[in-house]
């Protein structure tokens, strides 16, 4: 554009953008000189697309390294909330347990079907909690940082991490189910019932 077109269409009105396109991106440092001088212009009025780009760029990836170590101090929380639970509720059932062991359970076969109980149990939940968790994350993509924010971003599952979180799961499930029936079987069964009354 011509400077007489330019200020023919475009003087007094305002603040005034302009945007360049380069089709040799080593000339931009040239470009920027040259609009310094020519329009008396500091160079913290010019600006970069490629820089404000990588900046952007930059603050989103740590954005979401944020967010996905918030993600596992969440998946640590929860694994030992369930293992505490566990075992609160294992420690609640030593009268039955008990009581079986003087019918004549081995300790073995207790520790067994606690555990197959435990595992069954946590299957199950899995098997509720992982298709409920990617409908919220699909309603959160579309609905809520599409309104918000007005992004658009494409729900990705990766089934390594699902399978991760049930497994750590499932070990803290079994391992806090096995502690209080291993500590009763130590015992003779005729203690562990007194104890457990």
């Amino acid at each position: 554009m011509s400077q007489n077109r330019w200020l023919a269409n475009l003087a007094g009105s305002g603040d005034v953008a302009l945007g360049a396109v380069l089709n040799d991106k080593s000339q931009s440092l040239f470009v920027e000189q040259r609009l310094q001088s020519t329009f008396r212009l500091s160079s913290e009025r010019i600006y970069d697309n490629t820089s404000i780009h990588n900046k952007a760029m930059t603050t989103f990836d740590r954005t979401f390294a944020i967010a996905d170590t918030l993600g596992n101090i969440t998946l640590v929380i929860a694994v030992f909330g369930i293992f505490f639970a566990t075992i609160a509720g294992e420690i609640t059932r030593q009268k039955h347990t008990s009581l079986l062991r003087c019918l004549g359970v081995s300790g073995k076969e207790l520790v067994l079907i606690g555990g197959l109980q435990l595992l069954v149990f946590g299957l199950i939940s899995a098997a509720i909690a992982m298709p409920l968790g990617i409908a919220l994350a699909q309603l959160i993509v579309d609905i809520v940082i599409k309104q918000s924010f007005g992004w658009s971003l494409q729900l990705q599952i990766v089934p390594w991490q699902y399978l991760g979180t049930c497994l750590w799961s499932l070990a803290a499930l079994v391992v806090a189910g096995a502690l209080p029936v291993l500590k009763l079987i130590r015992n003779s069964p005729i203690h562990s019932l007194r104890d457990a009354l």
